[in-house]
């Protein structure tokens, strides 16, 4: 038995330590994600960070999981049709800045374990579904979502946006969704938030609510829903 715990432990350390030391895959030219030519030799591995150089379009043509996604001005990241898989371990944060187009009809699923991070000035215009964490909007932030954001499965309520610092700006042209029987929240510590939808945020009567805390801009121009 305890031959079987050692296994496991070094197990989990070496998982632990490849999300933590992921390698950097930059793209040197145009191409498919899982082509290695498009990132210069070697395509990248799960959890991997990702960044899409000014002037390349990168198009999936695989489920890819990530840790880091970074989109330079005139760079496209296109997911076509597969779902890019935001990730970390528990405890940890990724971070999301665009600064080019983020398209396709597959989803921006943020997996993670910890919040993910926006940055940029680009436009993300996928839709992006929240499984355990929300975003939190940084104090250099001016980035436009021209989709829905949708909530997943899961067991916590958690804060769907938080932007906790001055300057940070977003713009979502779709609808904020959360599943009911979760709920989330949105809170506007000192940033600007723009929502040209809906915003439907569910709660249970058992205390599993939903919070709208705003002490700066936030701005709602279609229904907004809150649940028990």
């Amino acid at each position: 038995m305890k031959g079987k715990l050692l296994i496991l432990s070094l197990l989990t350390l070496l998982c632990f330590q490849s999300m933590m030391y992921a390698a950097v895959r930059t793209s040197v030219q145009s191409g498919n994600y899982s082509d290695a030519a498009t990132w210069g030799g070697v395509a990248p591995a799960p959890n991997d960070d990702i960044v899409i150089s000014t002037g390349h379009t990168v198009t999936l043509d695989v489920i890819a999981t990530v840790k880091n996604v970074t989109i330079e001005v005139g760079a496209i990241l296109d997911n076509s049709t597969f779902d890019l898989l935001g990730t970390t371990s528990s405890g940890l944060t990724s971070n999301y800045t665009n600064n080019g187009t983020h398209n396709g009809t597959g989803k921006f699923i943020l997996s993670t374990q910890g919040r993910t991070f926006l940055d940029g000035s680009g436009n993300t215009n996928c839709i992006i579904r929240m499984l355990s964490y929300g975003m939190e909007i940084t104090n250099t932030c001016n980035l436009t979502i021209n989709n829905n954001i949708e909530q997943g499965a899961g067991f916590e309520s958690p804060t769907i946006l938080d932007a906790p610092q001055i300057g940070g700006m977003l713009t979502i042209n779709g609808n904020i969704t959360t599943i009911l029987t979760r709920g989330g929240s949105i809170i506007n510590g000192q940033g600007t938030i723009n929502i040209n939808g809906n915003v439907s945020l569910g709660g249970t009567s058992s205390g599993s609510g939903s919070v709208i805390e705003n002490h700066q801009t936030l701005n709602i121009s279609g229904d907004l829903y809150l649940g028990p």
